[in-house]
């Protein structure tokens, strides 16, 4: 994570548009805008009209939105300390399993 990191500085091997967050946001928005399209005579419009507006993965997509409640902590945690939040693994395998997807279709 970010404990005693000293790539602050570092440029990204990759442009923002392309980082896996971002790529997976803006696929969930697409995907939502689209399952609105619904059937029929406009539906394949309607579904281009999504794809345009997002550019997932393209120059001119949105940057993510997600943000953390508060800075990263520059030492790991304890192991006594409360504020250690356990994961769900069913949870985090999906989140695996969707960055790499995203990752592959990169």
């Amino acid at each position: 994570m970010n404990w005693g990191c000293t790539c602050q500085q570092k440029i990204p091997n990759s442009l923002p548009f392309q980082w896996p967050v971002t790529v997976a946001e803006c696929n969930g928005k697409e995907n939502t805008c689209e399952a609105g399209c619904g059937n029929g005579a406009q539906a394949d419009l309607c579904r281009n009209l999504c794809s345009g507006y997002f550019k997932c993965n393209r120059p001119g997509s949105e940057p993510s939105k997600l943000r953390l409640n508060a800075a990263p902590s520059t030492t790991p945690p304890s192991s006594s300390s409360s504020s250690i939040h356990t994961v769900n693994p069913i949870h985090f395998f999906f989140f695996i399993i969707n960055t790499i997807n995203v990752i592959i279709s990169i």
